[in-house]
């Protein structure tokens, strides 16, 4: 087991502590990854079409339209790499369709979209056996494409608003109950208009609209709540630009809405991307400071509630992460998976709230491990004769207390909520204090072609308020 310098239990060798790089503080709050591109990863693929699926813990990616450049596909990412799932999936080629999630029972569903005309049919997948099947409910929604889909898991419904059809931008509210469609009318609604944003909040029971635009180009940077019966239009004291073409996401570690980028304008060269992101509390609006944005898009974003990030897809093909605080800046190593050990957080950088939760993912299974701290950085190749990189240096503290060292099981992963108050040090324990950067990592043993080793994480670094 690795040794880190003397802490509550014991010292670190000498080698471990040569630093042969310094890294720069962590920038605060919201950090984008691009990860590397491979051969056949998914490319070209429309938009609207990528979902968390809670069930299995993958995410899904559907979509196609322009045979033979990108047919009709479901594709599905763990965290790491794309798999083709399907092709020539039976709901068809199509674009800019509405797609969400019943994690209750286990369906993905899939309305209207694009397909050179509207389309306005009913889709299913089961999620547990894969098999698709065509709805024939006995009321329907008019086709439409570029509308939103989300689901009311306390209502056990899916919400659709508004979109495109033949007659023009629709204002239309209705609910689908796995049966059948229902049309809710409202007195109050918002505008009509198309690529809006459109989430659920589960915390509050209300569906969240921001922006969309309209057929002359212009956004709308209003937001509106709809609690199953009324649409209320809310008037924050400040709000994000207005936009369109938006990710909405309900972050469920922290219970937030997060929007990530769109675009101002219609699609044009009048029109540009933002690259900006924001969370909503349900009464107010806050801006996230962002270090490194994707050069485009947003409305191909999910909330990875396994892996606690949010992941978005560009047809160009590009997938990036995103996390809500903490950056890395110091990469993992591929472990015996092939894979390297990741490290993200969930909760909030709050030194008062104290919840802080640190999650080691993509580990070999069946092994152990434990976290470490520091307020410093380093870079030590092949630290304590392990196959990794130790990204900490100065005096590391190691999480070994009742129940910290933890087995990785058949998941691969450790998770641990941190005290903030009893942090270790190698001279016993300290409080995190607001203001501070903290370091963070994990070590884990290892098993490569026979012979018993040790390895680590990318490292996490987070600034507390």
């Amino acid at each position: 087991m690795l040794d880190c310098l003397r802490s509550s239990v014991s010292p670190l060798p000498p080698m471990v502590l040569a630093t042969l790089l310094l890294a720069v503080p962590a920038i605060g709050q919201g950090s984008w990854t691009l990860v590397p591109t491979a051969p056949g990863d998914p490319q070209g693929y429309g938009t609207d079409c990528l979902q968390f699926i809670a069930g299995t813990g993958e995410v899904l990616l559907y979509g196609g339209y322009a045979v033979p450049t990108n047919p009709a596909a479901l594709w599905s990412w763990d965290g790491i790499a794309w798999t083709l799932l399907e092709t020539a999936a039976p709901p068809g080629e199509r674009w800019a369709m509405a797609l969400s999630y019943d994690d209750q029972r286990d369906q993905l569903v899939v309305f209207g979209g694009g397909r050179g005309f509207y389309l306005g049919d009913t889709w299913e997948r089961d999620c547990v056996t894969g098999a698709w099947a065509e709805r024939s409910p006995a009321n329907s929604p008019p086709p439409r494409f570029r509308s939103e889909l989300v689901y009311d898991s306390a209502r056990h419904v899916h919400v659709l608003f508004g979109g495109e059809g033949p007659g023009g931008l629709l204002d239309d509210t209705w609910e689908w109950d796995g049966t059948n469609w229902t049309e809710v009318l409202t007195a109050v609604r918002p505008a009509p208009r198309r690529a809006h944003a459109l989430v659920y909040d589960a915390r509050r029971g209300k569906t969240v609209l921001f922006g969309g635009v309209d057929l002359n180009g212009v956004s709308f940077g209003d937001t509106w709540e709809f609690d199953g019966t009324a649409w209320v239009q809310l008037m924050p004291a400040q709000a994000p630009p207005a936009r369109s073409h938006a990710g909405l996401v309900w972050d469920s570690d922290r219970e937030v809405v997060v929007l990530l980028g769109g675009q101002a304008g219609a699609w044009s060269s009048a029109g540009y991307w933002l690259l900006d992101g924001w969370e909503w509390n349900g009464t107010s609006w806050t801006q996230t400071p962002l270090t490194l944005t994707p050069p485009h898009g947003g409305e191909n974003l999910t909330y990875d509630a396994l892996r606690h990030e949010c992941v978005l897809y560009l047809g160009t093909p590009e997938t990036w992460r995103y996390v809500a605080f903490g950056s890395t800046t110091c990469a993992g190593v591929p472990n015996s998976t092939g894979r390297p050990g990741r490290l993200v957080a969930s909760g909030t950088s709050s030194v008062a709230n104290n919840d802080l939760e640190l999650h080691a993912l993509d580990l070999p299974q069946g092994s152990f491990g434990f976290f470490l701290t520091s307020l410093h950085e380093g870079y030590t190749v092949n630290a304590g004769g392990s196959q990794g990189t130790l990204c900490l240096n100065g005096a590391i503290g190691r999480y070994l207390g009742p129940g910290q060292v933890q087995p990785t099981g058949a998941a691969g992963t450790l998770a641990l909520l941190l005290d903030l108050s009893q942090t270790p040090t190698p001279w016993g324990f300290t409080a995190v204090m607001a203001g501070e950067t903290r370091h963070f990592q994990a070590w884990y043993r290892d098993v490569v072609a026979g012979g018993v080793t040790s390895n680590f994480t990318g490292s996490l670094s987070v600034s507390f308020h």
